[in-house]
Order: structure tokens, then C-alpha cells, then sequence
């Protein structure tokens, strides 16, 4: 798994949490939501790139499928 960058890193530790919380992951509003990002893109770049760093998967276009692989 490549380095996350802080700001994914806190996403991650976000996911993790809400997950612990709530048994089922956040989704991509509420992850926008809880960080400031005002648009949904913005908070797919860091979705995307986690993803390709291995940090989590998900099943596009179905939400609330977000999970943890690191």
C-alpha cells in the first residue's frame, strides 16, 4: 500500500470510526459533510485515490459500500 497523504489518512481514521459507530460505512455527503468538502468531487479524488493505494474498496455506484482494506 502506497503512503496516504494526512488528509486521507484522516478520512480513513473517519470511516473506520463511523463504521465502529454505526456498523455500516459513511457516505460520500457525509464524508464531505464532517471535512468541508464542498463538492462530491472533491471528495471522490480522495476516494479514488485511496483506492488505488489500497487503503479501501468499494462497489461504484452503490452507496454505503465503502470498506476498509488497510
Amino acid at each position: 500500500m502506497s503512503t496516504l497523504t494526512k488528509r486521507q489518512s484522516a478520512i480513513l481514521e473517519f470511516i473506520r470510526a463511523y463504521v465502529d459507530r454505526h456498523r455500516f460505512p459513511p457516505t460520500l455527503r457525509e464524508i464531505g459533510c464532517h471535512f468541508d468538502i464542498k463538492t462530491r468531487g472533491g471528495v471522490l479524488y480522495h476516494i479514488h485515490a485511496m483506492e488505488e493505494k489500497g487503503a479501501i474498496s468499494r462497489r461504484p455506484g452503490r452507496p454505503r459500500t465503502i470498506m476498509v482494506t488497510a
